[in-house]
């Protein structure tokens, strides 16, 4: 599957009095520009990026292909009592006895187990590396809220990032390893636990496309973000069921998976996260309510990543919302046309380059969708990593 619901995103809902939070489950996204590098950034507070996720997940393989492209944060390795030949390469096969001698004398920020397996953070490793940059580490989901408080002791800025994958690739993998029976496998896989943290968190989907998912951690580490802005119906309504439904069918039709219903307001930019939390909430403040929005008729591109098949969303509030949306761009620094002729507003229903994409805005047509005035009540800024589609995640 090329697609999956949202990615990490900022989502803020606004009305005519005042803005507040969305109703939906959301993460906000809080990384600094990849500009600064280890050098500029001396006397600034470091980033410790806890990694967590399902077991298949592919925790470790992306991992390993993001360590040696990482400038200034460095992925700690964690110790595990595993024999040598059963480690990756970001692990250190540790014998029991030595385990034990780690814990007695304290060598570790975190201690866990997971079948039979003792694992351990080392508390010399990520000192060090914490002198000349951020620090990536692997860890258990329960270990999270004890290691966000001994992080910030140390002086770190603390942020989540979840790696996770359908229930369907999930089992096919742990199948694969043929470490458990398949009951325990089924039993792993239905277990959705959540993440018990103070801070923002962070998702990357890896299901198929393994080097998508390492463009979407690079772009979380390194604080280089590609993003769009949205305006979304609000989930309990006709419209959002209705759209929902028909850009299901064009996915299946087209073998990926769906996305939310939502209107585009602006080219993709890239920024920092920093910048697009105050974007979002700059843009929802000069829109200052709901936002109207009248599908008109249906438009095609062959482009790869654009507008494969829309409605287009003409209107005198989404047109503003949309001018609101470039301005505030262009007041934190980032050039945008204000020109409406450049990815003017519009309602998507499939995403990508695709054959006979002019069949598809017949799809859309002959399935009748001639939709009344909506509303939309929702901003969010949403992360799309280059040609990352798959880790659209919610």
């Amino acid at each position: 599957a090329m697609f999956r619901p949202l990615s990490s995103c900022v989502l803020v809902a606004f009305t005519a009095a005042k803005l507040g939070h969305a109703r939906r489950p959301f993460c906000e996204e809080r990384r600094h520009n990849a500009r600064h590098n280890a050098d500029d950034r001396r006397g600034e507070k470091r980033r410790a990026f806890l990694v967590c996720g399902p077991s298949g997940a592919g925790k470790d393989t992306i991992l390993e292909a993001v360590r040696p492209r990482l400038r200034g944060c460095t992925v700690i390795s964690r110790h595990l009592t595993r024999d040598p030949e059963k480690v990756t390469g970001i692990e250190i096969s540790t014998s029991d006895a030595d385990f034990s001698s780690m814990v007695s004398s304290r060598r570790f920020l975190a201690t866990w187990s997971s079948h039979e397996t003792q694992y351990g953070i080392s508390r010399p490793s990520v000192s060090q590396a914490l002198e000349s940059g951020d620090v990536v580490l692997n860890v258990s989901r329960k270990e999270i809220p004890g290691l966000e408080q001994t992080l910030e002791e140390m002086g770190c800025d603390v942020a989540v990032v979840v790696i996770e994958a359908s229930a369907r690739v999930l089992q096919a993998r742990l199948q694969a390893r043929g470490r458990e029976a398949p009951e325990q496998i089924a039993l792993r896989v239905a277990r959705q636990p959540s993440i018990d943290s103070r801070h923002r968190v962070w998702r990357v989907r890896n299901d198929a496309d393994v080097d998508s998912a390492v463009t979407a951690l690079l772009e979380i580490l390194t604080g280089s973000m590609k993003c769009s802005l949205w305006v979304m119906p609000d989930v309990n309504s006709g419209v959002f069921a209705q759209t929902q439904q028909l850009i299901a069918v064009l996915a299946e039709q087209n073998s990926v998976a769906s996305f939310d219903p939502h209107v585009t307001l602006c080219p993709s930019v890239r920024c920092s996260a920093d910048q697009v939390e105050r974007i979002a909430r700059d843009v929802a403040r000069e829109i200052g309510g709901p936002v109207q929005v009248i599908p008109s008729v249906a438009s095609v591109s062959e482009k790869q990543w654009n507008r494969a098949v829309v409605l287009e969303a003409p209107g005198e509030s989404i047109r503003q919302a949309s001018l609101a949306s470039r301005r505030a761009l262009n007041r934190h620094g980032i050039a945008v046309d204000l020109s409406l002729g450049v990815y003017a507003p519009h309602l998507s229903f499939l995403y990508g380059l695709h054959p006979d994409v002019a069949l598809f805005a017949s799809a859309v047509e002959a399935a009748g969708l001639r939709l009344t005035p909506f509303q939309c009540n929702t901003l969010c800024v949403i992360h799309t990593p280059t040609s990352a589609w798959s880790n659209w995640v919610c």
